[in-house]
C-alpha cells in the first residue's frame, strides 16, 4: 500500500485500527470524524492530492463553513510529519485548524486535531491542554459523541502522557560524588583512562556510566547503591496516561492500539492479572489481529499457562504476514556467530529438523506437553514488538537493536535511565535518554540512547561491541518463569546386556531431593524419564505420579535399547497444574548405550547401600536384595557393595566357568593413592596383602552358569577416608583364554551426617 493509501485509509477510520462501522451517531451532521463530501470520496480512493484541492476549493468558495476548515486542516495535519521540511504543511494545518475552532470554539473535533497537531508539533503542555479542552466539550455533548471517537481522543490524550512518562520511567539521580570511583581491574571510566572510548568522550555522565556498566559489571552493580531515583516525581503522569487508556477502551474495546499500550505498561508493571482481562477483551473485540493473540499468549506465559500461551502464539504467528511469522522461527539469535552462519546457509528443511533439535536440547522442563524454551522465544519476540514497535514508522519492534537485545537476554534484572538536569543547551546529549540494562551482578550490561519522548533506542558504540563479541561466546540467556527453580537429582546409570545379544539395558536410579521442592510426606510428586537420540527426538519416556513417603523417595528406570548414542533427563516435581509454576529436580546429560559382545566384557559396576541373597547360594540376580546408591556417595567407614555381570566366559564341558578378578580403589588425584581394601565376596574375606607393594585384591573365581552370562556381587569395607573422590577399578580375566576386560567407576566420600537427636 502506497503511502497515499495508507494516510487516506487512517483518515477514514479515525486512525483507529480495527474500527468498527459508524455509528447513527456519527452520521450526524458536523459531528463525524470522517472527511464529508466529495473530498471524503477522493481519500476512499487514495487520491489525496485531489482532495486536498477539492477541500481548498470548499474553503474559499464559503470562508465561514467550519466543517470545511477543521476536514483541510484534518487531511493536512495527517499528511504532515514531525520533520523539520514539513513545517510549511504543519503551519498550513495549523491555519486551518485555527480557523475552524474559530468558527466552531467548542467542536470536540476541531478540538482534538488542534492538540494533534500541537503534540505532533512538540508542544506537549499546550497540547494536553486543548485535548482536555475537547473532552471536557465532548462530555458536555454526552451521548452525541460516537464511542469510537470518544476512544480515540483518549488514546491521543494518554499518549501525550506517554511520551512524557517514558522520560522518566526508571529515572536516577547520580550524585556526583560516586563519580569517582567508576573503574576496575586497570580499567578507568574516567576521561583520562578512557580517552579512546568514544560514548564516554562524547556523551558526558551518561556515557562515562554506561562505559563503567558495560566494562566493570560488578563494580557497576554495587555503584546502583549510590543513585537517586527520580521517577516517582512524574507518578501523576503515569497515572493519567493509564486512565486515559483505560477510558479509550472502556469507550472502545475494539481500540487496538489503546489496548496495545496499556499492554505495555501493565507488563512492565508485571501486572499480569489487569494484563489478561485487556488482552482477553482485546482478542474478543479484534479476533483477527494477531497482536491480540500474540500479546494474549505473552501473557499466559508469563503466568505459567504454558499450553493455552502456546495456542494463542499459534494463532496470531498464523495471522502474521510470510516475513513476520519468518521472525518467530528464525533462531539465529540465539545460535553463537560460526553455528549462525551455517544455520543461515541451511534450506528450509534443514532449518526445521535444526530448530526441533536446538529448542529440544534447551527445554527446562520435559513434563510438560510444550516446550517452555520454544515459548519463551515467541514471547520475547512478542514482547519486543509490543514495548518497542513504531507503527507511524512502520518499525517492528523485533528489527529494533534493544528489540534485539531482549531477544536473546529477556528482561533485565536492572533497568534504568540517566540522566536528569546537567544541559541547558540544544545537543544532542541534552535531548537524549540513556537507557541501563543489567543481568545481574556479573553482567552482561548493556547501554542504549534515544531521544526524548521517543520509544526507538540504539545500542551506545561500547555496549554494540559487546553484543557483537557475545555472538561467539554467549549469544542468549534464559532464566525460566517455569520452573521457578531447579535443583539437581543425585542418579546413577548402570548398563547391563539386554535380553538379546543387540540390546543394551539401561538402568537408572535417583533420589529426589524432597527438601528442595518443599513437598513432605503426604504429598504426591509428579516424576518421568526421558530419552532421547542425538538429533533430541524422543526415544522413550515414562511419566507417572509417586507418593511421598517418610524415608523419602526413590526412582528406578529400566529399558532396553539398541546401540545407540543418547540423552537422558529425569524430573520430578510436586504435583499440580501446568498453570501452577513450581520448582523442579532435574538431572540430564549424555549416555553410550555401547554393546557388550561378542567375547569377553562386563557391564557396569552398579555401586549399592545393600547387596544381600535372599537364598543360600545365590547365583542369580533376582536371587538378590540391591539397595542402589543413588547418588555414588558415601559416608566415611560405609562399606561400598559392587554388582556387576561379566558375559563371554569360557566354559568347560561341566558347564563350569572361571575367572580371575583384581579390584583396585584411589585417589582421584594427581597422585592417584592407592587404598588398601578389605573385601567380601560370598562367604570368603580376602585382605589385602599388607605391606607397600601390595596396591590391590585379587581373587579367583569357578561358577556353573546357564549361556555366557555370570552375575557376581562384593562388598568393600574402606579405611576411614578424607571426604573426596575416589575409583574402584574391576579387572577380571578369563582363565581359559587369557582375555582381560575391565571396567571403573568413581564415587565419593561424604562428611558422617550429624545426629541431631544425639
Amino acid at each position: 500500500m502506497t503511502r497515499t493509501r495508507v494516510l487516506a485509509a487512517a483518515l477514514l477510520c479515525g486512525g483507529l485500527i480495527g474500527a468498527q462501522p459508524p455509528t447513527e451517531a456519527v452520521g450526524q451532521v458536523g459531528d463525524s470524524a470522517g472527511v464529508a463530501g466529495r473530498a471524503g470520496e477522493l481519500l476512499a480512493a487514495g487520491d489525496t492530492a485531489a482532495a486536498l484541492l477539492a477541500l481548498r476549493e470548499r474553503v474559499r468558495d464559503d470562508a465561514d463553513d467550519g466543517r470545511a476548515w477543521l476536514d483541510l486542516g484534518r487531511v493536512l495535519a495527517a499528511q504532515a510529519t514531525e520533520v523539520e521540511s514539513d513545517i510549511e504543511a504543519r503551519l498550513e494545518a495549523k491555519k486551518a485548524l485555527e480557523k475552524a475552532l474559530d468558527l466552531r470554539p467548542d467542536d470536540p473535533f476541531a478540538l482534538l486535531e488542534y492538540g494533534l497537531l500541537l503534540r505532533k508539533q512538540q508542544v506537549g503542555v499546550d497540547a494536553i491542554r486543548v485535548l482536555e479542552r475537547a473532552w471536557r466539550a465532548a462530555d458536555e455533548r454526552a451521548g452525541t459523541m460516537p464511542p469510537a471517537d470518544r476512544a480515540r481522543l483518549h488514546y491521543e490524550l494518554g499518549k501525550v502522557y506517554e511520551s512524557w512518562w517514558i522520560d522518566w520511567q526508571g529515572l536516577v539521580q547520580i550524585p556526583r560524588t560516586a563519580q569517582g570511583h567508576w573503574s576496575c581491574g586497570g580499567v578507568g571510566s574516567g576521561s583520562a583512562a578512557d580517552s579512546t572510548d568514544v560514548d564516554a568522550t562524547a556523551t558526558g555522565l551518561a556515557g562515562r556510566f554506561g562505559s563503567f556498566a558495560v566494562r566493570c559489571p560488578p563494580e557497576w552493580w554495587e555503584a546502583l547503591a549510590t543513585v537517586v531515583p527520580i521517577e516517582e516525581l512524574k507518578a501523576e503522569d503515569r497515572d493519567r496516561m493509564l486512565r486515559h487508556f483505560r477510558l479509550a477502551l472502556a469507550a472502545h474495546p475494539g481500540h487496538v492500539d489503546a489496548a496495545v499500550a496499556l499492554l505495555g505498561h501493565l507488563a512492565d508493571d508485571a501486572d499480569w492479572t489487569e494484563y489478561e482481562v485487556v488482552a482477553r477483551s482485546l482478542v474478543e473485540a479484534a479476533p483477527d489481529e494477531a497482536r491480540s493473540h500474540l500479546f494474549m499468549g505473552l501473557g499466559l506465559h508469563r503466568q505459567g499457562r504454558s499450553t493455552s500461551a502456546a495456542e494463542h502464539f499459534g494463532l496470531g504467528i498464523d495471522l502474521l504476514e510470510e516475513e513476520a511469522r519468518g521472525v518467530f522461527s528464525d533462531l539465529t539469535p540465539l545460535l553463537p556467530a560460526d553455528v549462525a552462519e551455517r544455520y543461515r546457509e541451511m534450506d528450509a528443511e534443514s532449518k526445521r529438523r535444526s530448530d526441533e533439535t536446538i529448542l529440544a536440547s534447551k527445554d527446562p522442563l520435559y513434563l510438560t506437553e510444550v516446550n517452555e524454551r520454544a515459548l519463551e522465544h515467541l514471547a520475547r519476540v512478542a514482547w519486543a514488538e509490543l514495548k518497542y514497535s513504531a507503527p507511524a514508522s512502520e518499525t517492528r519492534g523485533w528489527d529494533t537493536e534493544i528489540g534485539h537485545i531482549f531477544i536473546r537476554y529477556g528482561e533485565p534484572v536492572r533497568a534504568l535511565q540517566c540522566c536528569y538536569g546537567g544541559q541547558t543547551d540544544m545537543s544532542p546529549i541534552a535531548l537524549a535518554r540513556f537507557q541501563y540494562w543489567s543481568y545481574g551482578p556479573t553482567g552482561p550490561n548493556f547501554y542504549f540512547w534515544r531521544f526524548r519522548t521517543r520509544r526507538r533506542a540504539r545500542l551506545a558504540e561500547t555496549a554494540k561491541t559487546l553484543a557483537d563479541n557475545l555472538t561467539r561466546v554467549m549469544p542468549e540467556a534464559y532464566r525460566p518463569v517455569n520452573p521457578t527453580a531447579t535443583h539437581p537429582i543425585p542418579l546413577q546409570i548402570t548398563r547391563f546386556r539386554g535380553a538379546r545379544a543387540d540390546l543394551i539395558r539401561l538402568e537408572l536410579y535417583a533420589a529426589v531431593p524432597l527438601d528442595s521442592l518443599q513437598v513432605a510426606a503426604g504429598d504426591s510428586l509428579q516424576a518421568g524419564v526421558f530419552l532421547f537420540d542425538q538429533a533430541h527426538a524422543p526415544v522413550w519416556r515414562r511419566v507417572h505420579d509417586v507418593a511421598v513417603t517418610d524415608p523419602g523417595v526413590v526412582l528406578t528406570y529400566r529399558v532396553e535399547v539398541p546401540e545407540s548414542t543418547l540423552r537422558y533427563a529425569i524430573e520430578a516435581r510436586e504435583v499440580g497444574p501446568d498453570t501452577l509454576p513450581r520448582p523442579v529436580a532435574r538431572v540430564a546429560g549424555p549416555v553410550r548405550a555401547d554393546p557388550f559382545g561378542p567375547g569377553l566384557a562386563i557391564s557396569d559396576l552398579l555401586l549399592a547401600d545393600l547387596i544381600q541373597p535372599r537364598v543360600e547360594g545365590a547365583s542369580e540376580r533376582d536371587q538378590l536384595t540391591i539397595v542402589p546408591n543413588r547418588g555414588l556417595a558415601f559416608e566415611a567407614l560405609d562399606p561400598v557393595h559392587i554388582y556387576f555381570e561379566v558375559y563371554g566366559l569360557q566354559r568347560d564341558g561341566d558347564g563350569a566357568a572361571t575367572y580371575e578378578a583384581e579390584l583396585t580403589v584411589t585417589e582421584v588425584s594427581a597422585e592417584g593413592r592407592s587404598l588398601f581394601a578389605r573385601v567380601l565376596r560370598g562367604a570368603v574375606d580376602l585382605f589385602s596383602g599388607g605391606g607397600d607393594e601390595q596396591q590391590s585384591v585379587r581373587w579367583e573365581r569357578t561358577a556353573l552358569i546357564e549361556g555366557d552370562m555370570a552375575p557376581d556381587f562384593l562388598r568393600i569395607a574402606l579405611p576411614d577416608l578424607q571426604p573426596g573422590s575416589y575409583r574402584v577399578l574391576l579387572a577380571i580375566t578369563d582363565s581359559a583364554t587369557g582375555r582381560r576386560v575391565e571396567r571403573e567407576r568413581d564415587f565419593v566420600v561424604v562428611p558422617d551426617a550429624v545426629d541431631v537427636d544425639g
